[in-house]
């Protein structure tokens, strides 16, 4: 019996406490409100308008446009969810979770309990975070985008759980998935990053829906040789299937930019309350750290577009820096102003190769500002930004998913059509009216 499905298996059926069903509320909320944001981009509306269906549509996707089937609108949901780099993320995985599963799991046709949805929202993140032990941190390090790999397998087992699929249907519905696991980071900083999402939802629909008519796969693909050669795990990995509690993990952006530039954001923050205005003088220069394991994914050329500045720790801190936070708006409208790419090309951004850790989250970034009269200010920032036990945090919370539907309201001239469905849960709607 392979072991590593086995794991998986049981992430279908674990009993989940009320505080975490909490998580899940915010999560789906949370990903209706970018996703609201991600519809006002100009990729999405093409994807938007090319799959639309003014007569006889089969499903109708969260912005009220008629589509050709399911999943046309949980693509172009998906994909919203994901164009703006605002939704929530798994710190443990590396992933990006709710822009797939939410999607998949809104769009089944059928009476949603909400205790079931919930629970299916956390059995993606168990699954995640027992897939990210045992692929390691070397499959992030071999350029997967862990969002569309390790996302593809987890929305697969929390589908299976929602629809209440046997054990030996969930193994093959994982074994499908797991042909179907790609996106590379190559493709961060363009369109093609939103779409992994898309991909990675049908995928985990496929594979549900193939498995549930009885199709199979190997049972043991996921320690298999051609998976192992590709995708990078190791025999350490599987003895580490033991991922830390959910509240400790799924962490809300704030900031709509990679996640690991987040911590470099907070310690300008922190550097502008304690230097106030002073901190923008013309002699004043920055030197941002990151860990190697974050330095990674970033851009080391300066944007040329709103999608790349969402990579580039220069620009999100200069930005931050100036205007006291970063918005949407410095990555759409607002893009490309002289002054602030000025301010950006005083930022020095190298990597810590001997930072501790190996995943997103972990080691440190450092901070130092300097002037014309040497060093002014050392800043360390190991904690990363977004967690619920912030005091700030539900003020901050509101204030993001506000922001975002008022985005889509302004752009479209009406509210998001998706906060009508009669049956978006009351817990869910609380979140967001």
């Amino acid at each position: 019996m392979d072991l590593v499905m086995d794991r998986l298996r049981s992430a279908a059926t674990v009993a989940f406490a009320a505080n975490d069903r909490e998580i899940a509320a915010r999560a789906i909320a949370d990903t209706l409100a970018v996703a609201a944001a991600g519809y006002c981009m100009p990729s999405v509306r093409r994807v938007s308008e090319h799959h639309a269906v003014l007569a006889s549509p089969l499903a109708v996707s969260w912005d009220g446009i008629g589509r050709r089937s399911v999943d046309d609108a949980v693509f172009v949901n998906s994909m919203a969810a994901h164009a703006l780099d605002f939704d929530d993320v798994d710190i443990y995985s590396s992933a990006h979770l709710s822009c797939i599963v939410v999607p998949v799991l809104l769009a089944e046709n059928m009476p949603q309990d909400e205790e079931a949805l919930l629970d299916a929202i956390l059995t993606a993140t168990v699954a995640a975070g027992m897939l990210a032990d045992w692929l390691g941190p070397d499959h992030y390090r071999r350029g997967w985008h862990a969002t569309s790999t390790i996302g593809t397998i987890a929305a697969t087992v929390s589908l299976a759980r929602y629809r209440r699929l046997s054990p030996r249907h969930l193994t093959n519905a994982v074994a499908i998935a797991a042909s179907q696991m790609s996106g590379l980071q190559g493709n961060f900083g363009s369109d093609a990053k939103a779409m992994h999402a898309g991909f990675a939802a049908l995928a985990a629909r496929r594979a549900v829906d193939m498995a549930a008519l009885g199709l199979t796969g190997n049972p043991e693909i996921l320690t298999s040789e051609s998976f192992c050669n590709n995708y990078g795990p190791t025999e350490e990995g599987l003895a580490a299937i033991a991922p830390p509690s959910l509240a400790d993990r799924q962490l809300t952006k704030f900031y709509p930019c990679c996640f690991a530039i987040h911590r470099g954001i907070a310690a300008v923050l922190e550097a502008r309350r304690i230097m106030g205005d002073a901190i923008v003088n013309d002699d004043v220069r920055f030197i941002l750290t990151f860990p190697a394991a974050s330095h990674v994914v970033l851009l080391s050329d300066m944007p040329v577009n709103g999608t790349q500045a969402a990579f580039s720790a220069p620009y999100c801190c200069a930005a931050a820096l100036r205007d006291g936070t970063l918005d949407i708006g410095h990555l759409t409208k607002g893009f490309g102003e002289p002054r602030l790419f000025d301010l950006a090309r005083r930022f020095n951004v190298s990597a810590n190769e001997t930072s501790s850790g190996t995943r997103l989250h972990d080691g440190y970034v450092t901070l130092d500002v300097t002037s014309a009269g040497g060093k002014s200010l050392s800043i360390v920032q190991d904690i990363m930004p977004g967690s619920a036990a912030d005091p700030t945090f539900n003020t901050a919370f509101r204030a993001k998913t506000t922001n975002c539907l008022l985005r889509y309201a302004e752009t479209f001239d009406r509210d998001f059509p998706a906060l009508a469905q009669a049956d978006l849960h009351p817990r869910i709607r609380a979140y967001l009216l």
